[in-house]
């Protein structure tokens, strides 16, 4: 009860971490390696190292990359002459794909290359920035965990991901499939191998897609530690998905952006977590140890529980919901209660500008500070309008080239996105993953058309 007004006003570890801080009874050694845990796995209010913590870092390395995979898409979207979705979208992307297979043989006179003849060039350009695209991630991935495999030709177009919406939908065929199986292309003349899971492998595979955590795949869960997810479907187990037709035709994304999108978040995740912590948290767990043993009698449980239940609300490691009635109501009632009770949320932002007028700098001015934020605020939102318009109209696309640093610094950190931005703000940005998409886009909507989104921004 006594600690209860301080929890009002600051993050979870900081009164604790303060107290530790501040006695004199606990030694610098222990104070720095508690400082150091805190700082990166459970910030509190005053950082006591430099750095940023573990989920600022993921943030940041995730979304440089995704905000390069989507201004490529725009180029993409504004090359080809078609808009988000539909059949007019998959086609043109299939054309693409079926190009970059020609580039990569070295048939510059196949019949994509003819049929394209007329944009070859900025084809190229586009297929660069593709490109430099996978070889952020694959060095992203060896340089977090030193991997010395060589990276996936093609892997744009040749990686495979399962796409959760479509195997929520048929749970029935995509768990037969699994369990009746399918043969891998075989080589000199010598069958594949064959691919199957038991139906309760199946079951739980189709838990794991579709239950499983924002930001990691199925199988990037199994060696990370998470305490309320099975994840060991597939530990000794290798399927080779793109090998059965089925998967290809009704279960793998076929969006090849939002596949390499999907792969780096789950490649982020999942390599941080291990280099940080260590596999399934071994050297997490030996660090507090360690602090344990340096600190004695001054040792407080409540330091393990504050670290690890900081990066388990972080990563979404709760136990879901096992009652689909009762996830479903879940999802009804924040639906419905953001709807009825969020519509003038914008309202109770309206102090954070008198924040950022006391924080303008006194030589150049208010006036001059907003002169010079309103230029960078225009191109964000013409960029938004043009997002929300290339589901509609064709052609729309932004130059990659136009950009000012200003912009790519506030997309690299996630911050122009509605659910790291908007829908952080309010608290609902792990329910809305488990939204239909029809909830999701009216969410976002709503929160654009009563201006907390803009405002936010």
């Amino acid at each position: 009860m006594k600690e209860l007004p301080g929890k009002a006003v600051q993050k979870g570890g900081s009164r604790l971490l303060e107290s530790y801080m501040s006695n004199p009874n606990v030694n610098d050694k222990s104070k720095y390696m508690l400082a150091v845990l805190m700082d990166t796995f459970a910030p509190s209010n005053k950082s006591h190292t430099p750095g940023m913590h573990l989920a600022k870092i993921k943030t940041v390395l995730m979304h440089s990359q995704l905000n390069h995979v989507d201004m490529v898409r725009g180029e993409f979207i504004q090359l080809f002459n078609t808009r988000k979705g539909g059949k007019d979208y998959d086609a043109k992307l299939r054309d693409f794909e079926f190009w970059l297979r020609e580039k990569e043989k070295g048939n510059l006179n196949g019949p994509m290359h003819q049929k394209y003849k007329y944009m070859n060039a900025e084809l190229e350009v586009l297929a660069g920035r593709i490109d430099a695209a996978t070889d952020t991630l694959w060095n992203t991935h060896k340089g977090l965990v030193g991997s010395k495999n060589k990276p996936m030709k093609g892997y744009f177009f040749r990686s495979a991901v399962l796409n959760p919406t479509d195997v929520r939908k048929n749970k029935e065929l995509f768990v037969q499939t699994l369990v009746d199986g399918w043969r891998t292309k075989g080589a000199n003349g010598k069958p594949g191998k064959f691919n199957k899971l038991t139906k309760e492998q199946a079951h739980q595979l189709w838990e794991d897609v579709v239950r499983g955590p924002d930001g990691y795949q199925f199988d990037a869960i199994s060696d990370v530690g998470f305490k309320n997810r099975k994840a060991d479907t597939l530990k000794n187990v290798e399927l080779n998905l793109k090998d059965s037709q089925v998967m290809r035709d009704k279960f793998l994304e076929r969006d090849h952006f939002e596949k390499l999108k999907s792969n780096i978040m789950s490649v982020v995740n999942h390599d941080m977590d291990l280099k940080t912590m260590g596999r399934n948290g071994i050297k997490l767990d030996r660090a507090l140890v360690e602090l344990k043993r340096e600190m004695g009698d001054q040792w407080d449980p409540r330091i393990n529980t504050m670290i690890k239940d900081s990066i388990a609300a972080s990563r979404g490691d709760y136990k879901p919901i096992q009652n689909k009635f009762l996830a479903s109501v879940q999802g009804h009632l924040t639906f419905i209660g953001t709807i009825t009770q969020l519509d003038t949320s914008v309202l109770a932002s309206l102090p954070e500008i008198g924040l950022l007028l006391l924080n303008a700098p006194k030589k150049h001015g208010i006036v001059g500070l907003l002169k010079d934020a309103a230029g960078d605020l225009k191109r964000h939102y013409t960029r938004s309008v043009i997002e929300t318009g290339q589901h509609i109209k064709s052609g729309l696309g932004i130059d990659m080239d136009t950009y000012t640093q200003n912009q790519l610094d506030f997309y690299n950190f996630g911050y122009d996105s509605a659910k790291h931005g908007v829908m952080g703000h309010v608290d609902i940005g792990q329910e809305i993953d488990h939204m239909s998409k029809f909830k999701s886009s009216v969410l976002n909507a709503f929160f654009t058309m009563n201006l907390l989104k803009p405002f936010t921004d």
